[in-house]
């Protein structure tokens, strides 16, 4: 297992990881075989290359006996690690895909295709800080803007402010200026009307003094 893989390792019993065992077998070989994708991580944790050659007769990489033996965990596990899938993984330089579709194995080679469609790890990590970057850059552009709209707004508020000031003050003393002249005018009008009824009130007295003294001369 991986405690005892490891305990080897530190151990100093096996220093080169890449290399093969007394059967030609190496560990990255041997992990794909029994199916031990903790011990395939924790290979390539130690710096070792799990695109070359791992089988004793040199003929293909962890990727090609993953796709033999149809472990599209391994698969998506050796994706995940940072590994084509569409890269060459014999030495006839043939990818997986191709030998998937030869023997008429669908299931490992829609997963090949759905993991080459992706990208490699790395590719879906630059597209998702790709769409954060672009995110936060429009939120800060929107930001600066409102920022800029809302500095004008005070501008012109500021700008404006005397002028509507003198505005208001015009309005208001036009207003008073109208009210005095209405006031004048109704003056005006109870002047002439008293004037009036003086003017009717002395010629009646005076008529009937002409009336009186007639009568006393007759």
């Amino acid at each position: 297992d991986l405690d005892t893989i490891n305990d080897i390792y530190l151990a100093g019993d096996y220093p080169d990881l890449s290399a093969p065992d007394d059967v030609g077998n190496t560990p990255a070989h041997l992990a794909v075989l029994f199916d031990r994708p903790e011990v395939l991580k924790w290979l390539h944790s130690k710096g070792v290359d799990l695109s070359k050659k791992c089988d004793s007769s040199n003929f293909g990489t962890p990727t090609f006996y993953a796709m033999h033996y149809g472990k599209t965990g391994m698969l998506t596990d050796l994706w995940a690690m940072g590994y084509d899938l569409s890269a060459d993984c014999d030495k006839f330089e043939l990818p997986p895909l191709y030998y998937a579709e030869k023997k008429g194995d669908t299931l490992t080679a829609d997963h090949i295709k759905a993991c080459m469609a992706a990208g490699t790890l790395q590719d879906v990590k630059a597209t998702i800080i790709q769409r954060c970057t672009r995110g936060l850059f429009a939120r800060n552009i929107y930001r600066e803007k409102k920022a800029h709209r809302e500095r004008q707004v005070l501008a012109q508020t500021i700008i404006s402010a005397p002028w509507r000031g003198g505005v208001v003050r015009m309005r208001n003393n036009r207003r008073e200026l109208e009210a005095e002249a209405r006031d004048d005018e109704v003056d005006a009008k109870l002047n002439d009307e008293t004037k009036t009824k003086n003017e009717d009130n002395n010629g009646g007295e005076n008529a009937v003094e002409e009336e009186v003294q007639e009568e006393t001369k007759t």
